[in-house]
Formats: C-alpha cells, structure tokens, sequence
C-alpha cells in the first residue's frame, strides 16, 4: 500500500514539475517574443543606429567610391560631378556671386554648413554673402566630421579668402571618434563612409587614415567587425559605446539597448551625445575636438586669416537649453574662451530670435522635429555670424 501510494506521490510531482517546467517555458517564449516583437516594429523603426544591420553596398557604388575616394578626407565633395573628391572643390555654387572666385570668407563643416534640404540661394552661405556683400565660399559636406573639415582646410592652400570659419554640430564630436559612418550614424544604402581620425598621443594629434578594403573585404568585415579590422574605432557593435547586436535571447539584447547611454540619455531628457561632451570622458571625445580647434586656428593664423568656430544648436540641446537654462555645449565653447579662439555658440541667439516659438519651426521637418535648417533658419544662422563677424573686424 505505502509503495502504490509513494509512485503515485512521485507521479502527481513528476506532472507537477512537467507543468511548472511548461509554463516557465511559455512564460520563457513569451518575453522572448515581446522581445522581439518591441526591438524589431518598435525600437528599430524609432531609431535605427540602436541595432546594428551590416549595410548592403552595391558593388557599383564601392567601385565608384574605390575610384575616387580622397586619401585622406575619405569622401570629398558632392557636386558637380566632375569636382567630385577634390579638396579644394567648394561644395556647392554661389548663386549671389557666380562668377567670381574671390571670397570674403569661407565655411567649412558637415551638412549644417553646407546647408541641406534647401536649395543654394537659401543656403546660409549664400544668404551671408547678400548681407556682407562677397562671395562666402561654401566647403561644407554632409556626414563630415570635424576632423575631416579640418584636414579639407589644411590642405585648401588656395583658399584666399580672410575669414575662415567652422562649423560644429554637436554630433561632429562622436564622428571624431568613428572611422566607419554607418557604425555611428545607422545603416545608410548604398553609402561607403570610411573616413580618418585623429588620436592624441603626447599631447599632440596623430592622424589614422580612412581603412582601406576592397569590397569582397569589406562586405565580410561588416558582418562581423572587430578591433582587428577597426583598431580605432570607437563605436563597434556590440561593444560599450557601439550599437547592440540583435541576437538570441532578445531579451538580453533588449536589455543591452535599455541601458545604452542613448535610452538613459533620453530618459534623463539630455541630448544623446551630451555625455562626450565631459572632459573626463574616456574616450576623449573634446579632448580631440579641443585639439582640432586649436589647429585650425593655428593654420588660420599662420596663412594670416582670422579664424571663427561656430557651435549649431539641436532640437534636442535647445529643449535642454529652454528646461534647463543650461548649454549643452558649453565645455567646447568654455575651451574656446579659454584658448582665446574667435567663437560662436547659437543657442543663446536662436533662443532670443524664436521667443515663445519652438525650435522644430526653423527645421526643415517641423512636425517631426528633425531634419536640417530651414530656409528662415539659414537666414537666422547668417544673421547671427554677420554680426559676430562685423564684431571681429571692428
């Protein structure tokens, strides 16, 4: 009797176990599921630099890219074609000055100099060249780093204009740490962003050429970079300050994304790339931006120019400025002061200039928030280094 009751006993806890283990199971399937689920139709969408995807080049592209990349800036200027990767090319025309090669002044930078998403009269360059009346030479280039603006000014020794300016967006200081854009920014179509560096090694810049790889190489070291192919690169998948890989179990990977500085950073309402900003940031983020200004200064002097550094504002920084009462940016600006290096910061005079009107209002997607300046915001933006500029040369 005792036996039949003790199987039945060791039976009963056997089904018990077998149903715990189930419902662990399916418990187990459904995180993993919701998982998933919010990383694929959710995070991803909402922004896709979190997750790195091996971008998907066409070979014709690379082969242009191979042809005629620049060896040192990486990729060069965009238009016209036959300019193309030329470090002395301007970037765009000047439609208020279009056939002259004497300039007054000349801006070099990423996207927000160039000027994107509006057409070359509304371009802040061109608008600035209205209001001093000279041609203000754009070399402005979508994607560019500091670093990269920087060495396209060290080697434009014919730019003869007296003024020379940069342009910084605040994103430009993570671009000082990347040597591959995609890795940084998100996947691009069709895009080979292999760009240069600098690092600080004694105190002084160091410069890393863009990677060199021939596309079979290049395909295969995407799907699975690491340090041996990217030895200073600092955003690598899957690695602190790189995008998280999408893998088994997505639970853990969505866990990995939750505590990516760009999530705490948003649950913190702070600009995603204000953390680089620090000067004790282990990646030296300013510290290398600190020592490219004082270079491009230095150059400017050297070629007896004056040199300005100019700092945009983002929707993000400008939320932060208006809630705060704080610069996101004001390390760099402070650096500045205290090199004694001509410079200005937007925020302040963006702010006063909008009032009790939002910030995405001078954007060119104002529903969304996001994009480039708009027309009236290039107008702002000429504006403001008019009069800084008229306050230089005083």
């Amino acid at each position: 009797m005792n036996t039949v009751t003790k199987c039945q006993r060791d039976h009963r806890s056997s089904i018990r176990y077998l149903g715990n283990a189930l419902i662990i199971l399916i418990l187990i399937a459904v995180v993993e599921i919701f998982s998933f689920i919010a990383i694929r139709f959710v995070i991803i969408p909402a922004d896709s630099s979190l997750i790195y995807t091996p971008p998907v080049i066409d070979p014709v592209v690379y082969e242009f890219y191979s042809e005629h990349r620049h060896p040192v800036l990486g990729w060069a200027t965009t238009t016209p074609d036959e300019r193309r990767y030329s470090a002395k090319a301007e970037s765009r025309p000047n439609p208020s000055f279009p056939n002259t090669d004497d300039s007054c002044v000349s801006i070099y930078g990423d996207s927000f100099t160039f000027g994107s998403e509006v057409n070359d009269e509304e371009a802040w360059g061109n608008v600035l060249s209205t209001m001093l009346d000279c041609k203000v030479a754009n070399f402005g280039l979508g994607g560019y780093g500091v670093d990269q603006a920087y060495l396209r000014y060290k080697l434009n020794d014919s730019d003869e204009s007296p003024i020379s300016v940069l342009g910084i967006y605040p994103d430009d200081v993570l671009r000082n740490l990347n040597q591959y854009r995609p890795f940084v920014a998100g996947p691009y179509a069709n895009f080979v962003g292999l760009k240069p560096r600098f690092v600080i090694e004694d105190n002084k810049m160091r410069l890393i050429p863009p990677p060199m790889f021939s596309y079979a190489e290049l395909v295969e070291v995407l799907e699975n970079p690491g340090l041996s192919s990217f030895p200073y690169e600092t955003f690598l998948p899957g690695t602190e300050h790189g995008a998280t890989i999408l893998s088994f179990p997505y639970s853990l990977t969505l866990f990995r994304i939750g505590r990516s500085k760009s999530i705490r950073a948003f649950i913190k309402r702070q600009p995603s790339w204000m953390v680089y900003l620090k000067d004790d940031h282990p990646t030296g983020a300013i510290k290398i931006t600190d020592h490219i200004t004082k270079n491009f200064e230095k150059i400017a002097h050297e070629r007896d120019k004056r040199s300005l550094i100019v700092i945009f504002a983002t929707p993000s920084s400008s939320r932060y400025y208006q809630r705060t009462g704080f610069v996101a940016t004001q390390l760099l600006s402070d650096l500045l002061e205290h090199s004694g290096i001509a410079h200005l910061d937007f925020h302040q005079g963006i702010n006063d200039y909008l009032g009790e009107r939002s910030f995405c209002e001078i954007l060119t997607n104002v529903e969304g928030c996001s994009g480039h300046y708009n027309a009236e915001g290039n107008r702002l933006v000429a504006s403001l280094v008019r009069e800084k500029i008229e306050l230089m040369t005083k």
